[in-house]
């Protein structure tokens, strides 16, 4: 009975594993690569690849603090819609 748990606990953790690695693909290899500063305060940047599922673009804001900027995700639209952060 124990090989049996522990064989189920194997698969679980096989499962998830595999699911957070789809999951770090999802993640834009590319990130803004124009400086966020003052000047640029709100200016847009997209990035875009192709995917197994399809398109993916990561639209970034810049953000301009006081103590300095910095580019922030703010939608990410696939083939199958748009989710605004």
């Amino acid at each position: 009975m124990n090989a049996a748990l522990v064989k189920s606990f194997a698969l679980v953790a096989l499962i998830a594993a595999a699911g957070s690695q789809n999951a770090l693909a999802d993640i834009p290899s590319t990130v803004p690569t124009a400086p966020c500063s003052q000047e640029n305060d709100s200016d847009l940047y997209t990035v875009t690849q192709r995917t197994r599922e399809g398109t993916v673009a990561w639209t970034y804001q810049c953000v301009a603090y006081e103590s300095g900027s910095d580019w922030q995700l703010i939608l990410r639209c696939d083939d199958y819609g748009c989710v605004a952060y």
